[in-house]
């Protein structure tokens, strides 16, 4: 019996050239199988992240087609009050997306001007939470204090130049509430904002 290498596998041949066995456990069959699992795997790593560089275009394509809301004013916020105040309803339900450090998507259920009910990314909070932030005039004070800390920012904002805090709103043309809100923090310093996606008008309980 002599040993022979066919393709860098050692193997032990009789006299009629016949393998026998193989004597090196280096090269197996479970060598190909573990390169075709790591090929598998960086194939869906890459997948991923083209994947996400996809969704990041896609979400900066969305936002360059959305012009900006206009700069905010005293004078379009005070129109935009009094037309809730004679077209808003006692009775609405209304979900607001919240963007910046901590999303979230607001959801709630307004009767006689007072919150019926409030969700928060889908669920009822574990621990009370006040949603009159998130109605509608809730929206506005928010709107007046955040213009009001425009003209002081060092201390909410943390910068000394009010020229660096920009402050821009959509109102409803009807109705008159704060479709979209947005702060903006010139200087790479951060930007919050919120859009109303859906306010229903509800039927007067009965």
């Amino acid at each position: 019996m002599t040993k022979d290498r066919i393709n860098g596998v050692s193997v032990a041949t009789g006299k009629t050239g016949m393998a026998v066995h193989s004597s090196d456990p280096g090269n197996t069959a479970a060598r190909p199988r573990r390169m075709r699992m790591r090929s598998s795997w960086l194939a869906i790593g890459l997948l991923m992240a083209a994947l996400g560089a996809l969704a990041g275009v896609v979400a900066a394509l969305a936002m360059l087609r959305t012009p900006a809301p206009p700069l905010l004013t005293r004078e379009a916020l005070g129109a935009a009050m009094d037309r809730w105040r004679q077209n808003g309803p006692a009775d609405y339900s209304l979900t607001v997306a919240v963007h910046g450090k901590e999303p979230a998507v607001i959801e709630l259920t307004v009767r006689q001007g007072k919150v019926e009910s409030m969700k928060l990314d889908g669920l009822v909070p574990r621990r009370r939470m006040s949603g009159e932030y998130w109605t509608v005039p809730g929206q506005f004070d928010v709107i007046g204090q955040e213009m009001d800390n425009q003209q002081n920012p060092e201390k909410t904002f943390g910068v000394a130049d009010p020229s660096l805090v920009v402050l821009r709103t959509e109102f409803d043309p009807r109705l008159g509430y704060p479709k979209r809100y947005q702060r903006e923090l010139l200087g790479g310093r951060g930007e919050l904002s919120w859009e109303v996606t859906e306010l229903k008008v509800l039927e007067p309980p009965k």
